[in-house]
Parts: structure tokens; C-alpha cells; sequence
């Protein structure tokens, strides 16, 4: 299935390098804790600076280096500009989208994905599920999960 660079960048910046950079490694690490467990904040703990570090090596421009620099201060307002230059790069080098989509979609040891994306929604929400049984239709669901996850446990 051909990767879609578009999403693969957003994805990137915003679902790593923008918390990543927003509130430093420790407390994004631990957020992410709070929310997946610890096995998906250690994988989203090395995720996001193998993510940087590879960001940083492929903007060499001029222009390129001077929006990464933005981003870095501001990474809220500049992640736009930042996903449109990654999503470029990665249309222009199959191997490079590779190697962003096997970093970005890493599964946890249980199989589970480290990463959420939404796109073009005014009003969003991420739930985290795992275990619950769910049902409904439309818009509406009705979900009951006790306990705690396997992860959440230990």
C-alpha cells in the first residue's frame, strides 16, 4: 500500500515533534504515560527525538533551516509550514517515507500503535478504548471498560 506523505508528515509534526517540542522530552514522555501506559511512552519517548534529529538532517536549505529555527521556539504556530517542507521531502524520497512511516506507526510490544491522528475536524476527542466494549451508530456510542489495562497494572 503506497504511503500517504501527506498524513505521514502531519502525523510527524503533530502528533510527536510539536508535544516533543512544546513540552520538553521528560514531561512529554510522561504524558504520554498518563494516557497509553508505559510501554507506549517509552516507544514515543524514542520516537520523537529519532523523528527531530531526522527532521533536522534533511532541512538543509536556506529557508528550510530559518522555518525549522521558527519551529523549534514556536512549534504551535510554525508546524504548518514545518509538515508542508517534511511532506515534500518525503513525496520526493520513497526510502525517506519508509523509514518516517516505520518510525511513526511503531507498535508497541502488545501490537498497539504509539500515535493518533485528526485531521480536518473543528471539534475532536481521542478516547482511549482498549478492552471496552463498544456499541452504537452514527454519532453517538456507548462503551464500558473496568479496570485497568494489562500495561496500566504494573
Amino acid at each position: 500500500m503506497p504511503i500517504d506523505v501527506i498524513t505521514l508528515a502531519g502525523t510527524a509534526v503533530t502528533a510527536f515533534l510539536v508535544p516533543y517540542l512544546k513540552d520538553a522530552a521528560g514531561a512529554f514522555t510522561k504524558k504520554v504515560a498518563e494516557t497509553l501506559g508505559e510501554g507506549a511512552a517509552k516507544q514515543a519517548g524514542e520516537a520523537a527525538p529519532k523523528l527531530w534529529e531526522r527532521v533536522k538532517s534533511i532541512f538543509s536549505a536556506d529557508d528550510e533551516i530559518t522555518t525549522l529555527g521558527l519551529f523549534e521556539k514556536n512549534p504551535e504556530r510554525h508546524q504548518t509550514a514545518v509538515k508542508e517542507i517534511l511532506a515534500e521531502k518525503l513525496k520526493e524520497d520513497d526510502k525517506l517515507a519508509e523509514e518516517f512511516d516505520k518510525i511513526v506507526n511503531q507498535q508497541t510490544q502488545n501490537g498497539q500503535s504509539i500515535g493518533a491522528q485528526i485531521i480536518n475536524s473543528g471539534i475532536a476527542g481521542i478516547i482511549d478504548l482498549r478492552g471496552a466494549n463498544v456499541s452504537g451508530s452514527g454519532n453517538m456510542f456507548t462503551g464500558v471498560n473496568y479496570g485497568s489495562s494489562p500495561e496500566q497494572k504494573k
